[in-house]
Parts: structure tokens; C-alpha cells; sequence
């Protein structure tokens, strides 16, 4: 982590990033934006500008008024329902994720097409423990088996879901619909 115009800046998959929610806005020419680079060694810098503006990255999603059923298609509606006769979501603590959510995790990356290995149980287990005390962890439950999870980055008014990971054997209890939902 650097600290660079008062923004502390992480690095994530080779890229450097900032450490604030999507709605902050960063302001970084060319020149400071390779002086970054230079000092971390990083591939490329990336953050979000024009935040909520329209036509914002696709990896953000704003809700900012009330969830309602009944502003989704009939077919959403029906996965969401059919979703929640099986399904239950709750928060649950890091510690539980810790315990049981490595299962979840593996499950997930074996469906992944990538290059990249999955951490062992001991880290994962470690990197929950460690998360910071503005994190909170959703479990999604059928018959009270954990099968997915999110970890959520709780910054001022916003939420970040940081990471979700499905157990790909429970996608058929629309289990991602009722989390989002």
C-alpha cells in the first residue's frame, strides 16, 4: 500500500489501485499517474471517474432507492421466489467463513478458466481472519449448508461487494438471485 495525493493506492493482479469506493473522485494527470508507476513497479493504474454519470463501468451497480420484486421481469421474479422457498441469506461472521467457507471457495475456482491457483485452506482461512473491521460476510444457505458467500467492503454510504464465491453445485437453487436480490 502507498499513500499518493492523500489516496491510499493497493496493488491487485499487478494493477494499482485506489483503496476508496467508485464515488471518490481521483484526480491524476498523466505525469502523476506514471510517477505512481514508477515508484510501485506496478503494470497500470486504475480507478472509476465519472461515477454515476451514465455509461459507468459494468462492474459497478447503483441502487439508490428501496428493493421491489416487482420492478424485475416475470422470469427474475420467478428465480428469485423459486430462490427463496430453498434459499437463506444471513449475515454471518468471519469466523464462520473462515471455518466453512473454503469449501465454497474451491468449488468456485475449479469453475474458473484462468492461469492462476487457488490459495490453500490455511491462507484463506488466515486472509479472513486478517479482513478488515469494515468488512461484513453474507452466507447463502440451502438446508443450512453453506454454498456461497459474499464479502462486502462497507465504506460510508456505499458497499462494495469485494468477493462472491457460488458453489457451482447449488447454481440451480438460484442461489446468486436471492444474494443480489
Amino acid at each position: 500500500m502507498v499513500n499518493y495525493k492523500e489516496i491510499n493506492w493497493k496493488l491487485y493482479q499487478g494493477a494499482l489501485i485506489p483503496d476508496v469506493p467508485p464515488h471518490i473522485e481521483i484526480d491524476l494527470s498523466e505525469s502523476e499517474a506514471k510517477e505512481l508507476l514508477k515508484a510501485t513497479n506496478a503494470y497500470f493504474v486504475r480507478w472509476t471517474d465519472e461515477w454515476d454519470r451514465g455509461g459507468g463501468e459494468f462492474w459497478y451497480v447503483i441502487k439508490d432507492e428501496r428493493e421491489d420484486i416487482s420492478q424485475y421481469s416475470s422470469n427474475t421474479r420467478s428465480k428469485i421466489r423459486r430462490g427463496l422457498k430453498r434459499c437463506k441469506v444471513q449475515l454471518v461472521s468471519k469466523e464462520y467463513i473462515a471455518d466453512y467457507g473454503y469449501e465454497v471457495y474451491i468449488n468456485a475456482f475449479r469453475r474458473y478458466n484462468t492461469f492462476l491457483s487457488p490459495i490453500n485452506e490455511t491462507l484463506f482461512k488466515t486472509n479472513i481472519l486478517n479482513s478488515k473491521n469494515n468488512i461484513e460476510f453474507w452466507g447463502i444457505f440451502v438446508e443450512n449448508k453453506l454454498v456461497g458467500y459474499s464479502q462486502n467492503l462497507i465504506e460510508g454510504d456505499s458497499v462494495n461487494y469485494s468477493v462472491i464465491k457460488f458453489h457451482p453445485n447449488f447454481l440451480k437453487y438460484y442461489i446468486s438471485y436471492v444474494l443480489f436480490f
